[in-house]
């Protein structure tokens, strides 16, 4: 009997030395062509839809660390912003969080076509724009693969 194949780590993004102006509209949806998403960011969605999971949804975890004197003015912004990312078409999740000194979005898209036409469209360049000048560092984005386990209410997020 073979043992099952161990599931992928969580991919993570990170743009490097680039400048703040390249990297936020790059990460967080600076367009929908191949060319404006990073390599690593592509390879996990192709690799998601390869493996027969096109069809599944897409969990996303993208943490965000504005300058200490900009994190309240950017929890604000994009707390005003999120109707529109809630209104586009496969989003199921974008859900805001808070810790002493990041923000963090939970997203849940119903599959990687979704969450690709999210990257390319106008909510995620309005939230780029919005962070623009006001990051301590690159976002951080993982694409995360469930692992249920326990009580089934309980062990995975749910769409």
């Amino acid at each position: 009997m073979s043992s099952p194949t161990p599931p992928e780590a969580p991919r993570t993004v990170s743009r490097g030395a680039a400048s703040e102006a390249e990297r936020v509209p790059a990460l967080v949806g600076g367009g929908s062509s191949a060319a404006h998403q990073p390599r690593a960011h592509r390879r996990a969605l192709d690799a998601h839809s390869s493996q027969g999971r096109n069809g599944m949804s897409v969990l996303v975890m993208v943490t965000i660390t504005p300058k200490p004197e900009c994190l309240d003015e950017l929890t604000e912004k994009l707390q005003s912003a999120i109707s529109a990312f809630h209104a586009e078409p496969g989003c199921d999740l974008y859900a805001l969080h808070r810790t002493e000194d990041q923000i963090v979005a939970i997203e849940r898209w119903r599959d990687a076509d979704a969450f690709r036409a999210h990257q390319g469209g106008d909510a995620a360049r309005s939230g780029a724009a919005m962070m623009a000048g006001k990051l301590a560092r690159s976002p951080e984005l993982q694409l995360l693969q469930a692992l249920p386990a326990g009580d089934p209410a309980k062990g995975a997020v749910r769409p």
